[in-house]
């Protein structure tokens, strides 16, 4: 759908910026080429400039998200490092006995 107004310029920066179109590809490749769309052929330089600030607010948004999901992996990789070095130190056996102690606490 095209982007007819200021107003639609800005709702779909919006949505680029939140991330709300991050799960649908399509949708957010759609919204990305009509930004584009509006800098190459819109007559409103207003609106140009709006659209060209959409999307530069929307690749800064992407690269934060990136880095903040690659820093969680990186965390997450290294819990499960330490859990892999803790377990190798325990007699054989010792780790069922804490998950069954583990599972019977949470029961109760």
């Amino acid at each position: 759908m095209p982007l007819k107004t200021i107003a639609d310029v800005k709702l779909t920066g919006r949505a680029l910026v939140s991330g709300w179109l991050d799960k649908c590809d399509a949708r957010k490749s759609q919204a990305v080429h009509d930004l584009f769309d509006v800098i190459e052929n819109s007559a409103d330089d207003e609106m140009k400039v709006k659209a060209f600030d959409a999307l530069v607010r929307a690749d800064k948004a992407d690269v934060k998200r990136e880095e903040l999901a690659l820093k969680k992996q990186a965390l997450d990789d290294q819990r499960r490092l330490q859990l892999l070095a803790i377990i190798k130190h325990l007699p054989t056996g010792e780790l069922a006995k804490i998950a069954s102690d583990h599972k019977a606490a949470a029961a109760e």
